[in-house]
């Protein structure tokens, strides 16, 4: 386990007061005043709760999760029960030990077993087997803590019986969504799983490395020691403790639903399409309604949704009223610990690029779309009776459907109206194999241009067609090459061709250092492509982050934490890194993936692996080999853009 041992000082050593505390003056006057008063109460504090805490230890395991070293260096954990129950960070497992140690501040050792784990909130409950009643924590409620109370992070990591400690305040109580606590005291591997404790010594929380966003199990554990941590409520954990201690696994509580606006904070909740076999189609819910309660709490925008929903498990009951054609509704429904993976509809058309209207540019050979007469030029008007008035319209209306439903079609050829039946598919994963251009095909001629971002010192290019019209909206590829590929002349020769005939702009961002991308350079990557899709008219469902070896993990690693805009995942020889969470497909945050493997490269396995396990997860996955291990040619570059010039598919 890595760990930063200077930052976080045992008591041996020193109690860290704040720093924003001022009272030298009367420190030195009156020594047993209130400076020496406070560090008496740390000190009370801190050894009311020692004997609560206990030192964990793991032994073996991988030694990589997710490009990160993860070693057994021990963490801490909390008495939870007097016959040997204790809570810990599931941070402290990701390396998935064969075995457990647990040392009490007595010194004694016990081999230690996982009984459950709360997925919600990062936790592991371990038990060992000891004859003596344990010491148990007084335990502090959340609707008792305040702003700016004193905090202090307790653990056990350097030695069992003496804590370390790390003091601040309280700085939030309603963080991750609801989850979690947070403090400015420092927050990092060495105690992770300790507790936070107020001035009386009584457990706030357990510590634990959470994030708002990225769901990976390394979450959060980023920002260790920064002066922003959180503990998970001891006293709700209480709650749930004897369903853990009967071996359930604790899981965040799905609803199933996705809505119309992304926006966190503002926008009304309209629901844009319930997941298959989800609680809330099951309850009636249906796209279109306004969500308003939740367990009789008001919600009037996706934070306050999220935070209404993020403390729920998989189990629990609740009331969702919502209003449907102006008159509100109450279901009460059980939130599901999973719903099967929602797998995208197929009606066979790719819509025109027209921003306005829905006139059907193309029909797949022998689609529902083509079995039912559709043909290129008609209009789509409605589906079910509902009019579409846009090709967004139609994709949300086609997003609440399943493969294998039957859906009535309303088209507009010439002067007349027809209605087809048609019973949808799934995805297909081939690649058309001839799609007429979008743009000009006869040209070759791009414009470069250089773009930067205050305070940054990677470089970008964007390719931008000769003929880029504002009133067309273009394709982006975000494209991530391996460090030292090749030139910027050797890059626009490549794509020059596409560009035009497909209406797309190649954005080029190069990593700070010549030799590899660093992983934090994802973050930088997400800052180019807002600053592209800010200056040039982009088409959202054309989104595309394509790399080549070390690129292409780049680009798993950024589509994987930008779901809500990227669209498209194009790598060559490159795999999805190692422990990513993967979150199944989404109606609201669709992605389709294009894998080339190399046979010569020893990534080629574990791209099989990668396609069958995205694959179960319902993403569209088309893939292609190469009998040597290289970048792609101009024919197959040529393939990659029909398949990025489809992904507006419906």
């Amino acid at each position: 386990m890595i760990f930063h041992g200077s930052r976080c000082m045992s008591l041996v050593v020193a109690v860290v007061l704040l720093a924003t505390f001022t009272t030298t003056t009367f420190a030195e006057d009156a020594p047993n005043g209130l400076a020496a008063a406070e560090e008496k109460a740390i000190q009370d504090a801190v050894n009311a709760v020692a004997d609560s805490i206990v030192q964990i230890q793991t032994v073996g395991g991988l030694e990589k999760v997710e490009s990160v070293l993860t070693g057994t260096a021990p963490t801490s954990g909390v008495i939870v029960s007097e016959d040997g129950h204790i809570v810990c960070s599931s941070y402290s497992f990701v390396q998935k030990p064969s075995a457990v140690l647990v040392t009490l501040s007595s010194g004694q050792e016990f081999a230690a077993k996982i009984v459950a784990r709360d997925k919600s909130r990062r936790l592991v409950l371990l038990k060992i087997n000891t004859t003596k009643k344990l010491t148990l924590p007084k335990i502090v409620k959340r609707s008792e803590l305040r702003v700016g109370q004193w905090a202090i992070a307790v653990g056990k990591s350097f030695d069992a019986q003496t804590p370390n400690v790390s003091v601040g305040i309280v700085s939030a109580t309603e963080r991750i969504w609801g989850r979690a606590v947070q403090t400015d005291a420092k927050v990092s591997p060495v105690n992770y799983g300790g507790a936070l404790v107020d001035i009386y010594g009584q457990v706030i929380g357990i510590l634990v490395p959470l994030s708002t966003e990225d769901g990976s199990q390394l979450a959060g554990a980023e920002m260790y020691d920064s002066g922003i941590g959180f503990a998970v409520p001891l006293n709700e954990i209480q709650h749930r403790l004897e369903t853990m201690i009967n071996g359930k696994e604790l899981t965040p509580g799905l609803l199933g639903v996705t809505l119309k606006n992304e926006d966190l904070y503002r926008g009304a909740l309209e629901v844009a399409s319930t997941l298959p076999k989800s609680p809330a189609r099951a309850a009636g819910i249906e796209p279109g309604d306004l969500i308003l309660r939740i367990k009789d709490r008001d919600v009037t925008s996706h934070s306050q949704l999220k935070h209404a929903l993020g403390p729920l498990y998989g189990g629990d009951e609740i009331n969702i009223t919502f209003e449907r054609d102006k008159k509100e509704q109450t279901v009460s429904l059980t939130l599901a610990d999973r719903i099967d993976p929602y797998e995208q509809p197929f009606v066979g058309i790719l819509p025109s690029r027209h921003r306005d209207g829905t006139e059907i540019r193309f029909v797949y050979p022998d689609s529902p779309a083509a079995q039912a007469g559709l043909t290129e030029g008609d209009q789509l008007i409605s589906l079910d009776g509902k009019s579409i008035d846009s090709a967004a319209d139609w994709r949300s209306a086609i997003a609440a459907l399943e493969p294998g439903q039957t859906a009535t079609v309303e088209v507009i050829r010439g002067t007349r109206r027809r209605k087809a039946e048609i019973v949808l598919a799934t995805t297909p994963e081939a690649i058309v194999d001839k799609l007429s251009p979008t743009g000009d095909a006869k040209s070759e001629e791009t414009t470069i241009v250089d773009l930067s971002l205050p305070a940054e010192q990677n470089k970008c290019q964007a390719i931008i067609p000769k003929s880029y019209d504002e009133k067309r909206d273009y394709g982006l590829v975000v494209w991530l090459p391996s460090p030292k590929m090749e030139s910027s002349d050797d890059l626009v020769k490549r794509w020059s061709a596409v560009c035009n005939e497909r209406e797309l702009i190649v954005l080029a961002p190069q990593p700070i250092n010549a030799d590899r991308w660093l992983p934090a350079e994802a973050a930088l990557v997400r800052k180019f492509i807002d600053l592209a899709m800010t200056k040039y008219e982009i088409d959202p469902t054309r989104v595309v982050v394509h790399g080549y070896q070390a690129g292409g993990s780049l680009a798993h690693r950024i589509a994987l934490s930008n779901r809500g805009i990227i669209r498209g995942v194009a790598v060559v020889d490159a795999t999805v890194p190692r422990g990513a969470d993967i979150r199944s497909n989404d109606p609201r945050e669709p992605l389709t993936y294009y894998l080339v493997r190399c046979q010569e490269s020893k990534y080629s396995k574990f791209m099989e692996r990668d396609a069958k396990g995205l694959r179960a997860l319902k993403f569209p996955v088309s893939d292609a080999e190469l009998n040597e291990s290289r970048y792609l040619v101009a024919d197959e570059i040529e393939s990659l853009t029909r398949w990025i010039d489809t992904l507006d598919r419906l």
